[in-house]
């Protein structure tokens, strides 16, 4: 029920956020992407070990580890996981003692653009998670998780990002055994699945993928002006943004508010060669006398008809 009610939300908020699957590819971050993270897994026995005859959990946790993965063409992806987990218990006559454990899997991700700079990502997979509590005679489990979440990535570059991560995994013999040690021999305890949640932040690094040869964001398959200068803002198709319309580059125009149809030179500037105030490309009397009033086209007036 609870897996139900998260898709449902993270779904339909994916796809009115974003744009149709411009891939990863399409912006020149394809390839394989290697990533680092550090964060929480929270709730761990929080709500299912709270009405044990000896409740306990899992706090001041500390959860770091690494991904590796990549996206398609049509924006699937696959992604390998492993995390260590730092922790203490807390309650039981074990309180404060050390809790580890380890968390691998795998997913299947999907990947939407929302701007150049940023994607969010969908995820669902399984994975083991293996426990390790310092309670004696008790040696260390492992079971059986399957998880979904989602990914914010901000790219600052083509080729890194900052990654934010939200997941919740769900074990259903999650710490049985760690259960059992903790409670009276021969206390009836429920059968409960472990949930946990998981908050992390990372950075990633991107490897391989299109070619993008003068490193504007869009690669040179799609680049209509493939040699635009380092920095300048580009449109969709690779050639820099001419905010006037006059034909020259914002980044090179020296005159940014051209009126629409006027001449310009090189630098964006127009030109009055006869010195009536209307200028060239707008002007359809081109060699009015000097001193001659004209109207709005750069013809001379005729006061006396």
């Amino acid at each position: 029920m609870k897996l139900a009610c998260v898709l449902a939300v993270l779904v339909p908020a994916a796809l009115c956020l974003t744009t149709p699957v411009q891939a990863q590819d399409d912006l020149g971050r394809g390839g394989v992407e290697i990533n680092a993270f550090y964060g929480v897994l929270n709730g761990i026995g929080t709500q299912e070990f709270a009405e044990d005859p000896v409740p306990w959990s899992l706090d001041n946790n500390q959860y770091f580890g690494g991904r590796l993965g990549y996206v398609f063409r049509n924006g699937l992806g696959l992604e390998g996981f492993f995390g260590y987990l730092d922790s203490q218990i807390q309650g039981s006559p074990f309180s404060r003692q050390n809790a580890t454990a380890t968390n691998w899997g795998g997913d299947l991700t999907y990947t939407f653009n929302i701007e150049r700079n940023f994607q969010f990502a969908l995820l669902a997979g399984g994975g083991s998670q293996n426990w390790s509590l310092d309670i004696p005679g008790l040696e260390s489990e492992s079971a059986f998780a399957f998880n979904y979440g989602a990914a914010l990535k901000v790219f600052f570059t083509r080729a890194f990002a900052m990654r934010i991560d939200w997941r919740n995994y769900h074990s259903a013999d999650g710490l049985k055994s760690a259960r059992a040690a903790l409670n009276p021999e021969g206390a009836e305890l429920e059968n409960r699945s472990l949930n946990t949640t998981e908050w992390t932040i990372g950075a990633s690094l991107f490897l391989g993928g299109p070619k993008d040869s003068d490193r504007d964001g869009v690669t040179d398959s799609r680049d209509a002006c493939p040699n635009t200068p380092r920095g300048v803002d580009v449109d969709a198709s690779g050639c820099a943004f001419d905010y006037d319309g006059d034909g020259v580059a914002a980044y090179l125009d020296t005159c940014p508010d051209t009126p629409a149809g006027a001449t310009v030179d090189g630098s964006g500037c127009p030109a009055d060669s006869d010195s009536d105030g209307v200028l060239d490309g707008i002007d359809q009397c081109a060699n009015t006398p000097s001193g001659a009033e004209v109207d709005d086209r750069g013809c001379p007036t005729d006061r006396d008809g």
